[in-house]
């Protein structure tokens, strides 16, 4: 009886056609494996700034009307803003848990033309800070994010002439500005619009703590 079997062509023709479906199924999962690599890390990166906007927003709503001696010792409110910087004092800073810090957002370009948004703290416990000349290096800094084109504005008065005439008359209406001086304004903005690339603005309202912390830190100094 003759024994039934392959020839050495159909051999050759079996695995070659089983190199060609290797090939593609291995070309296939490589494309696939990169895809998915770049999704996920885009997923990863989209999750990380919300998770630093989340922050920034409670550092932002805890911003406290924290009063300093100016130049001439008079007592103004320690926040200044203009589309690249950011000083002022929060009850909620995300280094300091639990405890008021003096906070600077800076807008930092990279060698690349990039941007970065940098978030500083300077803690109380160590310096408190009394003097508006006098501001403390910060302690800590961390990167928020890294984009084109970021800027802040601010709304609020222009000057403290325009809120004493809305108050007394109700003539004019804070405005959306490039700069924001407490000390010019005798109040904080009522909220700070962030901004970057081609993103919609972000608003993030500002709850004033009506003084009730930083009175008591104030009188405390001036006993002293």
């Amino acid at each position: 009886m003759k024994a039934k079997g392959f020839t050495l062509i159909e051999v050759l023709l079996a695995m070659m056609l089983l190199s060609i479906v290797m090939y593609i199924g291995s070309l296939s999962f490589s494309v696939f494996s990169e895809r998915w690599s770049k999704e996920l890390g885009g997923f990863n990166t989209d999750v990380s700034d919300a998770r630093k906007l989340l922050l920034l927003r409670q550092v932002l709503q805890g911003t406290a009307n924290y009063l300093v001696r100016d130049s001439d010792q008079r007592a103004v409110y320690l926040f200044y803003g203009d589309t690249t910087q950011l000083i002022f004092v929060s009850n909620s800073p995300i280094l300091q848990s639990g405890q008021q810090a003096l906070v600077r957002l800076t807008v930092e370009t990279l060698d690349n033309g990039q941007q970065q948004l940098k978030y500083s703290e300077s803690a109380f416990t160590k310096q408190p800070v009394f003097q508006l000349n006098s501001l403390p290096a910060p302690d800590n800094s961390i990167v928020l994010f890294q984009s084109e084109n970021i800027r802040f504005n601010y709304f609020g008065w222009q000057s403290f002439a325009a809120r004493v005439r809305y108050t007394e008359s109700y003539e004019g209406t804070p405005e959306w500005q490039a700069e924001y001086d407490a000390k010019k304004t005798g109040v904080l903005p009522f909220a700070v619009n962030l901004t970057w690339a081609t993103n919609e603005p972000l608003i993030f309202s500002l709850r004033h703590d009506n003084r009730t912390n930083n009175s008591n830190v104030y009188d405390e100094r001036d006993e002293a």
